[in-house]
């Protein structure tokens, strides 16, 4: 009389002849799952979006979140259509000892990914060689920052290609960008170039006021430590001189 039910050893046995087919069904529906994600995914398409890189050795485009969600409101009373205001981290180091970085900022300005980058010296650069500065001029003037003017060797012709951030030590402060001798540039092969103009002036007085982060208030826990610690030291003495007073009035009564 054969078995009947599921026993252990039939369990193993299954599992032993089948298992295989069973894995491969997992990664084939795991596969098919983030195809179905990723295509039917809403993306922002690229002229209802403002992406400014962070272009430096270091960056930290988190600290900037509340200032993208005020620049994404202020950008749409100019431009209903804009969607997304965003800033992101692109590593940029010495071409000479490190070419990955460089080939990477090569691929996204020929990819046009970037509207505004605020940059180091070293990738402004690499920028200015590569001829996406567009003039600044207009940026720099309603800031009232200093602008860098780039001259065409080749004809003599000049346009400001970016402005100066030197100055503007919010982005030092906050820990979002190191700001000595970098610049803010907008790509000339954007699609809505207009309305990162716009938004590159209302983030760069943002940064100027330097209103858009949490600024740490000046310890003041040493000056109250060193404040309670003084009486008990003085007080000590004058109990000691009221227990040693005692004994001499006595002896003299």
């Amino acid at each position: 009389m054969p078995l009947k039910g599921l026993t252990k050893a039939m369990w193993k046995e299954h599992m032993r002849k089948y298992i295989a087919f069973y894995l491969i069904g997992i990664v084939v529906t795991c596969v098919f799952a983030n195809l179905i994600l990723t295509t039917t995914r809403y993306i922002v398409p690229d002229e209802r979006e403002v992406r400014i890189y962070l272009t430096g050795e270091y960056s930290d485009p988190s600290v900037l979140d509340s200032l993208a969600a005020d620049a994404l409101a202020y950008g749409q009373s100019i431009d209903p259509t804009l969607e997304e205001v965003n800033f992101q981290s692109l590593q940029y180091l010495d071409p000479e000892t490190d070419y990955t970085s460089a080939y990477l900022l090569t691929v996204r300005m020929i990819a046009a990914e970037c509207d505004i980058y605020i940059c180091s010296d070293l990738a402004f650069t690499a920028l200015c060689g590569s001829d996406i500065c567009a003039d600044v001029t207009d940026i720099g003037e309603a800031c009232g920052l200093e602008v860098f003017e780039l001259i065409n060797e080749e004809d003599g012709t000049s346009i400001n290609a970016g402005v100066k951030l030197d100055t503007i030590t919010s982005l030092n402060d906050s820990g979002a960008f190191y700001s000595e001798n970098s610049y803010m540039v907008l790509a000339n092969n954007t699609i809505n170039q207009e309305t990162s103009r716009e938004v590159a002036k209302y983030i760069l007085g943002r940064l100027q006021a330097g209103d858009f982060y949490e600024k740490a208030e000046a310890a003041e826990a040493p000056a109250e430590t060193e404040t309670s610690e003084e009486p008990a030291g003085t007080e000590q003495p004058a109990e000691a001189a009221e227990v040693s007073d005692e004994p001499e009035t006595a002896e003299a009564q």
